[in-house]
């Protein structure tokens, strides 16, 4: 099921309103004209969205909860396919600072994701996305009879440039009492085989 309503308001304003049940990320994305990208989304998604649309075009208020059932996020049967067992997203848009507020979690085997992003979408039409994210925790290994490795000290800053079809992760430092990690780097995802460049150092905090 996907409905997809526009209603107007007071002042020329318009109201916006998206439900979906159940509908396959990769027919989402061959809807929306990017269903050639070689990162396959065979996940079954669930949302609800609302938004306000000002009479200049600009986004008003939005909010909503989208709801991603297991499935995997390349071709199943490929040997490097991530699996996702269930993920949570609420969305709401703060139009005084031009920021989405996202608080998430996904889990995915046994590691489990719990964050907390704000995402600053570009002010032109090929500018890039701002993502930060920072709070919450990553557990890691939650199936291992040595229990999980939990960080929850997070905080990451990427930009994604949809143009280039890049993203760049300028900042990712995860850590906890004993041990920290540094991340940087990017992933290009302009052909068909996406290339991944990463650096990683490691320290312990005591």
């Amino acid at each position: 099921l996907l409905s997809a309503t526009v209603a107007p308001l007071r002042s020329g304003r318009r109201v916006f309103t998206v439900e979906t049940r159940r509908v396959m990320a990769k027919d989402l994305l061959l809807a929306l004209r990017v269903g050639d990208d070689p990162l396959m989304a065979q996940v079954p998604i669930s949302a609800s969205l609302r938004a306000e649309i000002g009479s200049d075009g600009t986004t008003q208020t939005l909010q909503g909860r989208i709801i991603v059932e297991a499935g995997f996020l390349t071709d199943a049967t490929g040997p490097s396919a991530l699996s996702i067992d269930r993920a949570e997203f609420n969305l709401e848009w703060d139009a005084m600072r031009r920021v989405l507020v996202v608080p998430f979690q996904i889990i995915a085997g046994g590691n489990r994701f719990t964050l907390f992003a704000h995402v600053e979408p570009p002010r032109t039409r090929d500018g890039l996305w701002n993502v930060a994210m920072t709070g919450g925790t990553v557990a890691l290994g939650m199936d291992k009879s040595g229990g999980p490795l939990v960080f929850n000290s997070i905080k990451v800053r990427a930009r994604i440039d949809p143009k280039e079809r890049r993203l760049i992760l300028e900042q990712g430092d995860i850590a906890n009492v004993d041990i920290g990690v540094a991340l940087t780097g990017e992933v290009d995802f302009s052909t068909a085989d996406p290339r991944l460049a990463f650096g990683i150092a490691g320290t312990r905090m005591q």
